[in-house]
């Protein structure tokens, strides 16, 4: 009997994780001009996000069934709007300028 997670899907699932969060990366930041552009590596980044997520999913939904996956995207995205909550709200209220009241 063949382990769940080497069946047929899950392989294709982790072999589009380890291109995406692998093989992408070494191939776009390889050239210097690249790898020293910050605008680059923020186009690079969602792509990275996604093969690794991918990867978490090939190791937990062979275990939990495929109806986990719909579940584990809305906590991904819920657990990224929490920390974008409480990471960019402080930092704001930091950068933003400190109101100017008029002198009577």
């Amino acid at each position: 009997m063949v382990p769940a997670r080497r069946a047929s899907p899950w392989l294709w699932l982790e072999a589009l994780s380890l291109l995406l969060s692998g093989l992408l990366p070494l191939l776009v930041l390889l050239p210097g001009g690249l790898r020293r552009s910050p605008a680059a590596q923020a186009r690079l980044a969602p792509w990275l996000l996604a093969g690794l997520s991918l990867h978490h999913a090939r190791l937990v939904a062979p275990a939990a069934g495929p109806w986990s996956l719909p579940a584990a995207a809305l906590a991904m995205l819920s657990m990224g709007g929490l920390w974008l909550g409480s990471a960019y709200r402080p930092l704001a209220a930091w950068l933003a300028p400190a109101p100017q009241g008029r002198a009577a």
